[in-house]
């Protein structure tokens, strides 16, 4: 069984063909936050990191849960678009 780094690595910096089933990560988390912001304008406006850091946090809640490779792969890949969000 390959790396869980090597495999979250595949799924974000796969070839481009890969972020056609959601689009680039920075434009896709936008739009998740544009969402939460419309369905929810009473709270402080969310940013694409925002919403990075709220999935990784869901991963962490669920690995704390249920124990999965899959929440590690996960939990390893939206940290790696947090890093990829931090750069300019």
């Amino acid at each position: 069984m390959p790396s869980i780094l090597l495999e979250a690595e595949s799924i974000v910096n796969g070839p481009e063909q890969d972020n056609r089933k959601y689009g680039p990560p920075r434009e896709v988390f936008q739009r998740y936050a544009d969402i939460f912001n419309l369905i929810c304008p009473t709270h402080t406006q969310l940013t694409a990191m925002d919403i990075a850091y709220v999935m990784y946090s869901v991963k962490l809640g669920r690995e704390s849960y249920h124990q999965k490779r899959d929440n590690r792969v996960d939990a390893c890949g939206y940290k790696e678009i947090i890093n990829k969000l931090t750069e300019v």
